[in-house]
């Protein structure tokens, strides 16, 4: 009988100690609300610091512990990039959801005086993006912002910089601090050329977009955030640079930022000055008439590119819950430039262009963030974004003939304002401890207008050219509401699911007063994310997500644009929108990423198609394909190969196949980059970069193979804060080649030579408080929504 009820009260004691145990759940992040994988976090009771439970942070930096009793701990986290940070948490619930731990304050080691931090990894797989460190990179230290995204994984920027693909698929977005920026791709990557790299934060690669973001752009979204300095106090940094090619270069630029307990006010300007000869030559042949045409034309191009860019931004965090925010961006783009060449073959032609553009953008923000709870914050947003392209060209055609020479003159002016206003709402709350909701509604209204004047120029006067000349408007409206769920359903298993509804409205008016394009387009867009943490170094990700692809203005628009008599650009009023299913998965080794890619477009747009018009004339117009399957394999790999080198290598594989007037063609490419870094001691470092792009076929046309290789070396003076940057890019010669393959007895092909071996020093210095470091309080922005999905 004692044995019975000794062991009733064992099996009731220990029943009690049962239910008293509980679990404990939560998130380290960082001050960009970027989650912090692989911490070590420990919980230790206060009442015995000797006792306790250890646990390590996913991808997605989350942790749990389980069977732990009601009582009072402390949970302490370690990484070997931050400073360790301990909270305390009393558990009286059967679950415990700990508010978000975050890790602000860098790892620094002192030696001998001098302040060493800690970095973090170069690239690194979030859920819906790869994300890319840029800050302290060598390249970020010289390089501007086009320089930068050529070396990133999956980013192809043709040698003249006016298209961009990212993973093999055109029509990329380029987003500056979450913001979209509509100009024309062309134009914007002009002005991201005369950007300075040493004022990028990281870039963002987004090629399955969630929900929160727009529809539009089938080949993904690239978000370049800029530095905003979480130090306290004041500080700034200045740069200065010179450079020579076959002409000459200057940079210059200053930032600074000043952190009050409640107020962050910061800005810069940078100038950028590149004087860039180029040589373009032109040749097309047309066998197909009785009596067959040739025609070669080489042209010697000097533009001077001159840029100004600047931002001033102001933060105000008016009390703990509520928080105001205001940006401007601005850019001014000078392309000055005079052309002189000839046409040789069917006809002799003498040419000389001159042409003195300039572009200005300049982008404003406001925002209103606004923490309802611990669970809850709404976020409103209003965006304002003006262009204008002032570009005046003036031609002079000299034709040789047997009895006597003629000269043709004729100037064509174009002016292209866009206004563009948006608004957007986002609210984000949380179900439960394991599920999050963000759900918002956006509303963009664009407007542009096109006026192109082209004249014949006598000596008596000039007279309009009506056949050449245009005055166009385009109205575009996009509405669109969206709403994501995201569960975590323990610490290794992640999903996001979105929705996304989009109303829009195109409308195009020449100056006949007809209506050229008049669309409207009512679509949803769904979209899905999954992660699976196997163990400490596997993970497994998928995503899905449907796209949009809306002809452009250029794309659209009736304008000329000519490179010799008869060869010009123009525009196609007939496109349609191209509509995209991606499905991508990933495979995370350590910190190894490989990605599988499969797309698939109906109307992809491809841009300069050589279309042949009569036995002389050919026009490079944007054409629609009507069936596009792109698949893609791709591996980032970071090599430590001792203490002072270590490497990267980004490999694509590429693969598409197209449908196009009634024949199915294929083609597979691909391209290779490797960066090389070498620290030669504690205050030099050497990088090299190279990369090489197979030939491919890209719609209409064949584009041969090209290779780009560079090499820096810099030194860091610690004691002053700078460093001096000597660097040469474009060691090999820079060419770029294309042909059209469509029409066996007639060809286009065009030849670009750029400048090679340009030779750069850089100087930067930091000033101010650069040590001391706080956590930001803002929760509110609309930066942190996209980050915490």
């Amino acid at each position: 009988m004692f044995r019975k009820i000794l062991c009733i009260l064992l099996l009731i004691c220990s029943g009690q100690q049962l239910f008293a145990q509980v679990s404990i759940k939560g998130r380290v992040k960082d001050l960009q609300q970027q989650p912090v994988p692989f911490a070590t976090v420990r919980l230790v009771p206060v009442s015995d610091t000797l006792k306790g439970q250890m646990a390590l942070t996913d991808t997605a930096g989350m942790f749990t512990f389980t069977g732990v009793s009601r009582n009072k701990y402390k949970v302490i986290v370690h990484s070997s990039i931050y400073e360790s940070v301990t909270a305390t948490v009393v558990v009286d619930n059967a679950t415990a959801q700990l508010e978000d731990i975050v890790m602000s304050k860098e790892k620094t080691v002192t030696l001998s005086g001098v302040s060493v931090r800690g970095t973090a990894p170069v690239i690194t797989q979030k859920l819906d993006r790869l994300v890319v460190n840029v800050k302290g990179t060598p390249i970020g230290v010289a390089g501007n912002a086009l320089q930068v995204m050529e070396r990133l994984p999956g980013i192809e920027i043709s040698p003249d910089g006016s298209s961009i693909k990212l993973n093999g698929k055109d029509h990329v977005g380029i987003l500056l601090n979450g913001k979209l920026t509509r100009v024309p791709i062309s134009s914007l990557l002009l002005m991201l050329s005369s950007t300075n790299a040493k004022d990028i934060d990281r870039i963002e690669l987004i090629t399955t977009p969630p929900a929160q973001y727009d529809a539009e752009f089938t080949g993904g979204l690239i978000n370049i955030q800029q530095v905003v300095s979480t130090t306290a106090g004041s500080n700034g940094s200045i740069l200065l640079g010179i450079g020579y090619g076959w002409r000459d270069k200057a940079k210059a630029g200053f930032n600074w930022n000043v952190r009050r307990s409640k107020t962050n006010f910061y800005g810069g300007i940078n100038y950028d000055r590149n004087n860039n000869p180029r040589k373009f030559d032109y040749r097309s042949y047309n066998a197909s008439d009785s009596d067959p045409y040739s025609n070669f034309t080489v042209t010697d191009r000097y533009p001077v590119i001159t840029g100004v860019t600047g931002r001033i931004g102001l933060d105000y965090d008016i009390n703990k819950r509520l928080s105001l925010g205001l940006l401007a961006n601005g850019n001014l783009n000078l392309f000055k430039q005079h052309v002189s060449g000839s046409t040789e073959g069917s006809e002799r032609i003498g040419l000389v262009n001159n042409e003195d553009s300039r572009r200005r953008l300049y982008i404003l923000n406001a925002h209103v963030g606004y923490k309802i709870s611990k669970s809850q914050v709404f976020n409103l947003d209003v965006d304002y974004l003006n262009y204008y392209s002032f570009a005046p060209n003036e031609y002079v055609n000299t034709y040789y003939k047997t009895n006597a020479d003629s000269v043709v003159t004729f100037t064509v002016t174009k002016r292209t304002p866009v206004n563009v206003w948006t608004g957007k709402a986002d609210y984000i709350t949380s179900l439960t401890p394991d599920i999050e909701l963000v759900t918002g509604s956006k509303l963009t209204f664009s407007r542009l207008k096109n006026n192109v004047v082209a004249e014949d120029v006598f000596s008596t006067g000039a007279e309009p050219v009506d056949s050449l000349s245009e005055r166009s408007t385009l109205a575009e409206n996009i509405a669109a509401a969206y709403a994501s769920v995201s569960w975590t359903f323990n610490q290794r298993t992640r999903m996001n699911v979105g929705l996304r509804y989009e109303y829009s409205s195109q409308d195009l008016v020449t100056k006949s007063g007809k209506s050229t394009s008049n669309r409207s387009l009512s679509q949803f867009f769904p979209s899905l994310f999954f992660s699976r943490v196997l163990n400490k170094n596997n993970t497994l990700q998928f995503a899905y997500s449907r796209r949009i692809a809306r002809p452009t203005y250029t794309d659209l628009a009736p304008f000329v644009s000519f490179i010799d008599p008869n060869t010009f650009y123009i525009g196609n009023i007939n496109l349609r929108p191209a509509l995209s299913n991606t499905v991508t998965g990933s495979y995370l080794f350590r910190r190894f990423i490989f990605t599988a890619e499969l797309t698939r477009e109906k109307n992809a747009i491809a841009k300069t198609q050589a279309v042949f018009l009569d036995s002389k004339q050919q026009m490079l117009t944007s054409l629609n394909i009507p069936v596009l399957w792109t698949s893609s394999l791709s591996a980032s790999i970071p090599v430590t190969v001792a203490p002072w080198w270590n490497m990267q290598y980004n490999i694509q594989l590429s693969h598409i196949n197209q449908q196009y007037e009634g024949n199915t063609t294929s083609n597979t490419f691909y391209f290779i980059k490797t960066t090389q870094n070498f620290k030669l001691d504690k205050n030099w470092m050497l990088q090299i970069y190279g990369s090489y792009n197979s030939e491919k076929m890209y719609g209409t046309t064949r584009i041969d193979a090209f290779q780009r290789m560079d090499v820096s070396i810099t030194r860091e003076v610690k004691k002053w804060h700078s460093s001096f940057q000597l660097s040469i890019n474009d060691l090999l010669n820079k060419y770029y080649r294309f042909q059209s393959i469509n029409h066996p007895a007639r060809y286009y092909k065009q030849f670009d030579e750029y400048e090679p071996r340009v030779v750069r020093l850089t100087f930067t210095h930091d000033f101010g408080n650069l040590q001391i470091k706080k956590e930001s309080k803002r929760e509110t922005s609309s930066e942190e929504i996209r980050n915490r999905f």
